[in-house]
């Protein structure tokens, strides 16, 4: 995220380039922010999951990987129990 608390961010705010693709990005309505809002995220997360995107040019178009956990699903059985269930996949009771 770019803030003018410093002096290369500052410098950035004077080129057309960037003030273009800021304007795209508030007038596509898609920030990494409202993005990592919108899925429960955060933007640090975002950026280290995307290196390559810099987050003041966001375009139509690309592709953000947003999480990399991967459901998993089973079926309960008679017998099974939060805390078995739990202890069998390695998660805790929240």
């Amino acid at each position: 995220m770019d803030f003018i608390d410093n002096a290369v961010d500052t410098a950035k705010l004077k080129t057309s380039v960037f003030i273009e693709n800021l304007t795209k990005g508030h007038v596509n309505g898609d920030t990494l922010y409202s993005i990592a809002k919108r899925y429960g995220t955060t933007v640090d997360n975002l950026k280290s999951l995307n290196p390559k995107v810099a987050p003041s040019s966001l375009q139509i178009g690309y592709k953000l990987v947003v999480t990399l956990l991967k459901a998993t699903y089973l079926t309960v059985v008679k017998g099974d129990t939060v805390s078995t269930l739990g202890k069998k996949y390695g998660s805790t009771i929240i």
